[in-house]
């Protein structure tokens, strides 16, 4: 019997719907059609796609918004006619202000605000906003698909990691990563490409007062046992820091699909 498909099965009830992340998504999911490359997030609904779509939003708002401050500081601080003074300390001064405000990805202690822009385009926008108001770079504006990156495959599960989600980092191991999902009450294992291997649903019906205190602490020999690929370890860490109760620990042992499918919930 599967760990990770009977854990999801028979997960406590997480109420996801009502969680800020999920709000926030579905208030904000008409921002996907901008870029035509992540119309496919906008039919997200599990947990880690919802994150995934909402790291891709919020992207695309700190780009138009980005791009309509700098209008707005170029326009106040320019006389008409005249080309704005890239060295301005006016502007840069209030461009200071605009980016202190943004989620952001720390890559090799470089903020990339961005992240469906390549590190190279993401410099225009930090160091030299002025291109965008001349050929090529004017398009980057309206018509921006051409410059769009799949921001988990040129980042990888590193981007996570990051002001553009809630999750928690665990552990990181060469280019795979796993965090810790609050609102899900989930860990989620991603690779190299930041895609999912695998999510562990923690809390499950059987578990009595389930308790979020120390998650970390108590989360840390799962994390260990899963990357040691030893599945026995990991379901005795589970249970023994109270992660999933007892009693679904031995109906998986058991492989009794049966008894798992008719057992009552509690």
């Amino acid at each position: 019997m599967d760990l990770f498909l009977t854990l999801e099965k028979k997960q406590r009830k997480q109420n996801y719907q009502q969680c800020s992340e999920m709000k926030f998504f579905l208030e904000n999911v008409s921002i996907l059609n901008e870029a035509e490359l992540f119309n496919i997030y906008k039919k997200a609904s599990k947990p880690f796609d919802v994150v995934r779509a909402n790291l891709i939003i919020r992207a695309i708002q700190n780009k138009d918004y980005i791009e309509r401050s700098y209008l707005k500081i170029v326009k106040s601080d320019t006389l008409k006619g005249n080309e704005p003074d890239p060295n301005s300390p006016k502007i840069k001064d209030a461009l200071e202000l605009v980016f202190k405000s943004l989620p952001y990805y720390l890559l090799n202690k470089e903020k990339i605000y961005i992240p469906i822009f390549s590190k190279t385009v993401n410099e225009i926008y930090t160091s030299s906003l002025n291109k965008l108001l001349k050929k090529p770079y004017r398009s980057l504006m309206k018509n921006f698909d051409a410059a769009c990156v799949d921001p988990f495959d040129y980042y990888g599960s590193s981007i996570f990691n990051s002001y553009f989600t809630r999750l928690i980092l665990l552990k990181k191991k060469g280019v795979y990563s796993s965090y810790y999902d609050y609102d899900s009450s989930s860990i989620y294992f991603v690779n190299g490409q930041g895609r999912l291997d695998a999510s562990l649903c923690l809390f499950d019906v059987y578990l009595q007062n389930p308790s979020t205190n120390h998650m970390l602490d108590r989360l840390a020999g799962v994390v260990d046992a899963y990357y040691e690929n030893n599945k026995d370890k990991m379901s005795k860490n589970l249970v023994e820091n109270k992660l999933i109760s007892r009693r679904i620990y031995n109906l998986i042992k058991s492989g009794d699909n049966e008894i798992i499918n008719d057992e009552k919930e509690i």
